[in-house]
């Protein structure tokens, strides 16, 4: 799909400077228009329905929104200086995660772009992450970055594959940005080792070794997708270990410029229990990751088979 219009949060945070820069150099190379849109907290948790008339609360008020203005001011500046074209929204709402996703309704947006903070453990099971939460339910694709992203330059992109239907979706996003782009894909296949309770023998043998075809299996399938895609540079990996662990290294060490991958729109209790490898990867790797939300199985299958081959406010 051809990412035109794109959608980049912004708190004028060093996380949000960064997605607005990267987001900048991909809209130069792909022609895309820019929207930045900042949710006031503040705004919303002021107005005089809560607080009665005040006219210094509106004085207040006039000052907070100015600020905004002047802040935005900088990111539309710069895009203009680059001929960028850009416009953007001051939003008001006490929660700024549904405040987003239902302006990413209301507009006919192709992408969003980002910044993650990178929280793991506790710190990141209190505080969440507003990018996870996006993520999670956009009607739309969300490309996340950490701070230390530069500019963009999408050369490879890496797809992991276990080929369930939602990786097999991926892969179409991958080919599609890759050929607007001029760049390659690799796909990536990880065969996840298995924990063998305490009271196993030891000396075990791992399943790859256990079954010495499975290997050759598992190519012939990704060869098998590699074939759809004639027009483009597309090649494969196989890997053993843990499935974000081997992905984050693999972008790294063959220098992908992008991960593209599926979550599967689990939530709540579902959600909390599953994880999501995804979001662990959005999470932990400094390659930027494209990600977008997919339909759940109704009835899950198992994913590998081997066995068959303008500036404006808004309330």
């Amino acid at each position: 799909m051809a990412y035109r219009k794109v959608l980049i949060p912004v708190d004028f945070s060093e996380y949000s400077e960064t997605a607005f820069r990267y987001a900048l150099s991909f809209a130069k190379q792909t022609g895309a228009r820019l929207s930045l849109a900042h949710v006031s907290t503040a705004l919303h948790c002021s107005r005089t329905e809560l607080y009665g008339d005040s006219p210094e609360l509106d004085d207040a008020l006039r000052a907070h929104v100015q600020r905004l203005q002047r802040q935005i001011s900088r990111y539309i500046g710069e895009a203009n200086r680059e001929d960028v074209p850009v416009d953007y929204a001051i939003l008001e709402a006490d929660d700024v995660v549904n405040k987003l996703l239902d302006y990413l309704a209301e507009h006919a947006y192709d992408l969003v772009i980002m910044g993650t903070h990178g929280r793991t453990g506790l710190k990141h099971l209190f505080l969440g992450s507003i990018a996870e939460k996006i993520v999670r339910y956009s009607p739309v694709p969300v490309l996340t970055l950490h701070k230390c992203a530069g500019d963009c330059r999408i050369r490879k992109i890496l797809v992991p594959v276990d080929f369930s239907r939602h990786s097999l979706e991926a892969i179409e996003n991958a080919v599609d940005l890759a050929q607007g782009l001029g760049g390659s894909v690799m796909l990536l296949h990880v065969i996840e080792r298995v924990i063998y309770p305490a009271f196993y023998p030891e000396g075990y043998t791992p399943v790859i070794d256990f079954e010495p075809q499975l290997h050759q299996r598992i190519m012939n399938k990704l060869n098998h997708l590699i074939e759809n895609y004639p027009g483009i540079s597309v090649d494969a990996r196989i890997s053993a270990g843990k499935p974000s662990d081997e992905i984050i290294e693999h972008a790294r060490s063959h220098n992908a410029g992008l991960i593209v991958m599926a979550t599967r729109g689990l939530s709540g209790l579902e959600h909390l229990l599953v994880g999501s490898t995804t979001e662990r990867v959005m999470r932990l790797s400094e390659v930027p990751v494209l990600a977008f939300r997919t339909a759940p199985d109704r009835n899950p299958a198992p994913t590998a088979n081997y066995q068959n081959d303008t500036g404006r406010i808004e309330k």
